[in-house]
């Protein structure tokens, strides 16, 4: 102690005396020069032995570092040390509490820092040029629990399950939490997730680590998939808070972290003003320790920001809700004194210049957009440098009624997370969807997800969450998409109206792979417009003849480009090469121009099938029809013949060798020739 209390009086004087001396040389200088502090956490009795609490001496070391709010100041852990720190509280703590600062990094060297339930990792509260790096964060005991099934009771609706050893004991209850009362059903490896969502109604302790659960009559039906040696985990500290939090802020990037047992959301940015980076930056289950999950909420949770996020080189596994989720809250007409005048129920993170967008959203039609003219901000009140007509406020004047379909709504087109960059990175193994994007101008490429409910889906919300913009202008590039549980890609403007106008516009679909295992469509594009798709690959296995290839509903301007494939056994060619299941009028587009295939053949016009049905089985193209098929022929687009051999008696083609593309294939028998398009 003795020791701590000298080095910790030396740090300190050294820094007042720098300080000094760029006081008495530099008095009158227009600008700062900041000190370069150092600071070592070892220097306040933090020991990194792994048992030792080193909270305290870490919360002192923090009163140094940030003693200077502007001062440009770095933070030392010792390299590959663990450093334990236990609040010993039910009030939460957060390690780094960074208020108004700038010129900051954290560097951890590879420390483990191991918290108890009630330790958050950081929060950036007006923060700018902040760095956080290398860096891994755990928990003594997860915030939730694990364990295999040993008895099942449908009748009941209820089932008893064997706590996995290390994993802590529910409390018991007969009247559930209002925060996360559900739980995931797995399959006894734990890859597989079976159900998503099982809402719990009693939980009795057994004796040991048995544990009975009686869940919701909703629920009920969910337990008929529920076998014995299945898994099941479930929350039990029923915390929200996000582990890092990130506000009205810029220039912060988190780098070659790790995170293993957060509590609820990893990371939530909200109303930041500049850029946020994240690099390196895993969120997973905690290697060799048998755990299923690694978070109970989200992973990268971003809101009103006025610059999206750029993620990269990470990886998400084992999350119980979305791996990105980007969107803005909606604001409501409360009172209007004008059609340019208007006293809203939130105007966070709004300035002077923004594009507002007016909504009718019972309807589902766009009532006019404009930019603020002047705001007050205490009283939510805004004018506009253009009046909007047939605007409606809240009913009674609550805002917050989900079910008011008449109210007006809000979107600040400047706080939706525009030029976000979501890259490089894998999600994988979790519930719900990888990447959810409800907000505008932005790239999603190069990620690979695998094992997720949903792959890219760009949308808005009305109904439960109601979060938005409506998305545009956003291209989603060289993915890898596969394992998908209901949809790989989904593309849609959410309203009241059953056909409302085509809201999403803009989008743009390239070079990726989309595989489902689902009775789902492998993609789905509804009231939407200016999509094209190019160089896609689109695998489906639905059993459910109604969701087979590919939907759209009520769009325009949906283009097909050459060389998109959908390579599924069963290859029905309709509406130019595609499976597409095409209801409310949509105008769907194939469309060639400028591409390598180009050619006068295209315009060979298919002729009526004679029942013909085509099924890809490995090398060979097996052929179905009314009529016998005395002789086949394929041709590439520029009309050239295809080596190829067919096989009579099997009725087949042999397409080994050929490669990927749009083909037309002729085929002669009792005096008819059928002409199709097709993709191999």
């Amino acid at each position: 102690m003795k020791n701590y209390l000298i080095n910790r009086r030396k740090t300190i004087a050294n820094y007042l005396k720098i300080m000094m001396i760029l006081f008495v040389f530099f008095p009158m200088t227009t600008s700062v020069v900041y000190s370069q502090l150092e600071v070592y956490v070892q220097d306040y009795g933090a020991t990194g032995d792994g048992t030792t609490n080193d909270l305290s001496a870490i919360e002192q070391a923090m009163d140094v570092f940030l003693a200077d709010p502007e001062a440009q100041a770095t933070l030392y852990f010792e390299p590959e040390s663990v450093y334990r720190c236990i609040n010993n509280t039910d009030l939460d703590k957060t390690l780094f509490n960074l208020s108004n600062q700038k010129n900051k990094k954290i560097l951890g060297r590879g420390a483990t820092i191991i918290g108890d339930e009630n330790i958050l990792g950081s929060r950036l509260s007006g923060c700018e040029n902040i760095i956080i790096n290398g860096l891994t964060f755990d928990y003594q005991t997860t915030s939730w629990t694990q364990g295999r099934i040993t008895s099942v009771d449908t009748s009941e609706g209820s089932f008893i399950m064997d706590i996995d050893q290390g994993f802590p004991l529910p409390l018991p209850y007969t009247t559930p939490p209002a925060t996360n009362p559900w739980g995931m059903l797995w399959g006894p490896t734990g890859d597989e997730i079976k159900k998503e969502l099982i809402w719990t109604d009693q939980r009795e302790l057994l004796g040991g680590s048995s544990v009975k659960i009686t869940v919701r009559n909703n629920s009920k039906i969910h337990l008929e998939a529920m076998e014995i040696n299945d898994r099941f985990t479930m929350d039990i500290v029923a915390k929200t808070t996000a582990f890092n939090h990130i506000i009205s802020s810029a220039k912060i990037v988190y780098k070659n972290c790790n995170y293993y047992s957060a509590r609820a959301q990893v990371f939530m940015g909200r109303l930041n003003t500049g850029s946020l980076r994240l690099d390196g930056v895993n969120i997973r289950r905690k290697p060799n320790s048998g755990r299923l999950i690694s978070g109970y909420r989200g992973g990268f949770i971003w809101l009103n920001n006025r610059v999206g996020p750029i993620i990269e080189n990470c990886l998400v596994e084992g999350i119980c809700d979305d791996g990105v989720n980007m969107y803005s809250y909606y604001a409501y007409v409360d009172d209007m004194q004008g059609n340019d005048s208007f006293t809203l129920n939130r105007t966070s993170n709004m300035q002077v210049g923004d594009t507002l967008v007016f909504m009718n959203m019972k309807v589902g039609k766009e009532l006019g957009r404009t930019r603020i003219k002047t705001i007050d901000l205490d009283n939510n009140y805004v004018t506009t440098e253009d009046g909007v007509v047939d605007v409606t406020t809240c009913a009674n004047g609550n805002c917050s009624d989900k079910n008011d379909e008449e109210k007006t709504y809000v979107m600040n087109l400047n706080i939706s997370n525009s030029g976000f960059r979501i890259r490089n990175n894998i999600f994988r193994n979790h519930r719900r969807y990888a990447i959810l994007c409800r907000n505008r101008d932005g790239i999603i490429e190069n990620n690979t997800i695998n094992n997720t409910s949903a792959g890219v889906v760009i949308t808005n919300e009305v109904h439960a969450f109601q979060e938005g913009p409506i998305p545009g202008n956003i291209t989603v590039r060289d993915n890898l998409i596969t394992n998908i549980r209901k949809w790989p890609l989904r593309i849609t403007a959410e309203s009241y109206a059953n056909i409302p106008d085509k809201l999403v516009d803009d989008i743009r679909i390239e070079n990726n792979t989309f595989r489902s295992y689902a009775d789902e469509f492998v993609a789905s594009i509804r009231n939407t417009k200016n999509v094209k798709l190019t160089g896609n690959f689109f695998y489906e296995n639905s059993e459910d003849e109604s969701k087979k290839g590919i939907q759209v509903i009520n769009s325009e301007n949906i283009i097909f480009n050459c060389g998109n494939q959908l390579n599924n056994s069963d290859i029905t060619i309709v509406n130019d090469d595609f499976t597409i299941v095409n209801t409310e009028e949509s105008e769907i587009i194939f469309d060639c121009s400028g591409s390598s295939t180009q050619g006068k053949s295209l315009s060979i016009k298919e002729t009526v099938s004679q029942g013909l049905r085509l099924v890809r089985k490995g090398d060979l193209l097996k052929i179905f029809s009314d009529i016998e098929i005395n002789e086949v022929h394929l041709y590439d687009l520029y009309g050239r013949k295809v080596d190829n051999a067919f096989i009579k008696n099997e009725s087949a083609l042999n397409v080994s060798g050929i490669v990927p593309g749009i083909y037309i294939i002729n085929m002669y028998g009792d005096g008819l020739q059928l002409v199709k398009k097709i993709i191999l």
